[in-house]
Order: C-alpha cells, then structure tokens, then sequence
C-alpha cells in the first residue's frame, strides 16, 4: 500500500469517525484529516530515515504515521503554549497556596470508621 492510500484510508476513517460522533462532516474537516495524514507522513518519514539503519524498518507506513504524528503533535502542542496565554499560569506559579489550601481547609467531624 503506498502513503497515498494510506492517507486516504487515515482521512476515510477519521471522516466516518467525526460524521457517526457529530451528525455531520464538513469539507474543513475533510481537509484537516487529509493534511494531518499527510503531514505525519512527511515528518515521520523524516525521522525514520534518520533513526533506523535499516531501509525496511524506515520503510514501515504505520512507523512513520505513528513517529510523525507524535512529532507534529509536540510541535503544535509547543507552538500553542508558546503563542496563547493560559489563564492557569498564575495558579501555576503560586503552587504553595494551592498545595496549602488542602491543609487549612475545615475538616468535618465525622467518626473515621464510616468509611
């Protein structure tokens, strides 16, 4: 099976996935599954060529989806933390009063062998 099947068999699959999940399918979705395939493709190719040694193991389809799926999902999981402000870096940084909160927090009267 060459990477242009298996790229349609990935868009076909996600489709039917999101169209059972939603009700409906659109041609953006369509389009994002398809450049999701195909980008993993592209990076995981990259980068079973340059880890395996062996042709036959770079060679793998399903090795190379898998590593560039990982690898575009920690790049766009990066991009995004980089770009957007979280509202939870405040709490973040004030961890002590988070973890302390539990501590001073009233505890209830009730006997221990209810449980």
């Amino acid at each position: 099976m060459g990477p242009c099947a298996y790229v349609l068999l990935l868009t076909l699959f996600l489709s039917i996935w999101q169209l059972r999940v939603t009700g409906r399918l659109s041609v953006t979705a369509l389009a994002v599954f398809a450049m999701l395939g195909v980008l993993s493709l592209v990076y995981g190719r990259m980068v079973t060529r340059l880890a395996f040694q062996a042709p036959y193991d770079a060679r793998n389809l399903t090795m190379q989806f898998l590593t560039g799926y990982l690898l575009l999902n920690t790049l766009l999981w990066r991009y995004c933390r980089s770009c957007f402000p979280s509202p939870w870096r405040p709490v973040r940084s004030s961890w002590p009063v988070a973890a302390s909160s539990d501590f001073f927090a009233p505890r209830s009267r009730s006997d221990p062998r209810e449980f």
